[in-house]
């Protein structure tokens, strides 16, 4: 019987595999960049599933709150009945005292600049109010930055931003070279099982 450090990281390495279409993409295959994000955030969108408490429910969609709509986020996690889904496409319109946490996702920790990420947490904190906040957290499916100082460096000043927690799932160099950051999915699934 497999322990539960092990069936985490098989999960680990299966999503970590979606990450191969990003690669077609880039080769010109027809996958839409839009199309391989949509099929990363719902793959851990499932992976969250089997960890969330029952009481909750998680989709990607937007955050409403008065007038306002947010721009489209990736994974929201929230309580009780939406104000409006699309069921088929697992998407929401969520009140924003509903929410218990957000997940921004990204493809890759190392090519863009980080002041995009101030401006992604900015925008979405106008939808956090003294009544009712929630954390925002980022979550990359790879990286292509060795050095582990300059890793913490950048989540160091990602979480100055706001961002609760940034998680990684693997690092990637070439085709042939690659490792998991299991700390980082292991610190992910319990904070995902501890909402």
């Amino acid at each position: 019987m497999p322990t539960t450090d092990e069936i985490l990281t098989i999960r680990m390495k299966r999503l970590g595999q979606v990450l191969e279409l990003y690669k077609l993409s880039k080769r010109g295959t027809g996958i839409h960049p839009f199309v391989v994000g949509l099929i990363g955030s719902s793959s851990l969108i499932e992976e969250i599933r089997r960890d969330l408490s029952p009481k909750y429910s998680v989709k990607w969609g937007q955050i409403i709150s008065g007038d306002k709509i947010s721009k489209e986020v990736d994974i929201i996690i929230f309580e009780g009945k939406p104000f409006y889904e699309w069921e088929n496409i697992d998407y929401a319109l969520v009140p924003q005292e509903q929410v218990k946490a957000v997940i921004e996702v990204e493809t890759d920790f190392g090519t863009k600049k980080l002041d995009k990420y101030k401006t992604l947490f900015d925008e979405l904190k106008e939808f956090i109010s003294p009544q009712h906040s929630f954390p925002i957290y980022l979550f990359f499916f790879y990286n292509k930055i060795e050095n582990q100082q300059i890793i913490d460096a950048k989540i160091k000043q990602l979480k100055g931003f706001g961002y609760k927690d940034v998680f990684i799932l693997r690092y990637v160099k070439k085709e042939k070279e690659e490792r998991y950051f299991e700390d980082h999915w292991i610190r992910f699934i319990n904070m995902i099982k501890t909402l």
